[in-house]
């Protein structure tokens, strides 16, 4: 019993700081996704993910339309906790310039996919949904 609830707030507190467990960020990336039609296009939609006084909020980067690209450009907005972009479906893993952001930044980067959402920090990448992830 006692082994059950350590586990159990173990869990809890890793879904904290996951922030891609929030199904209100699961609803903003489902989002990104349908402007690339769910993975279908070579095209690439970004978001920061901030907090705010305890609360998760977005901050979309602009649509710039080229393949395989997103930029953003300017100061980060304050309280950055996370970026978050979008892959074509066959290209579910972080780029190199992911990893190097993830690093650079200490934050972590997440690639989102139809079917996965992939995160990298500090040089490591971890599956943090396999399968139907949409909220």
């Amino acid at each position: 019993m006692y082994a059950h609830i350590v586990t159990t707030l173990l869990c809890l507190g890793a879904l904290q700081n996951e922030p891609v467990y929030d199904p209100a960020v699961r609803a903003a990336l489902w989002q990104l996704m349908g402007e690339t039609r769910y993975g279908f296009a070579e095209t690439e939609e970004a978001l920061f993910i901030v907090r705010e006084g305890g609360r998760l909020s977005f901050v979309r980067w602009p649509s710039v339309k080229l393949p395989h690209h997103a930029r953003w450009e300017g100061a980060w907005p304050r309280g950055v906790v996370a970026i978050a972009h979008t892959h074509p479906n066959w290209l579910p893993q972080p780029s190199q310039l992911d990893v190097r952001t993830s690093l650079g930044r200490n934050v972590p980067v997440y690639v989102v996919t139809r079917t996965r959402i992939v995160k990298t920090r500090g040089g490591a990448t971890q599956a943090v949904f396999e399968g139907d992830w949409r909220p």
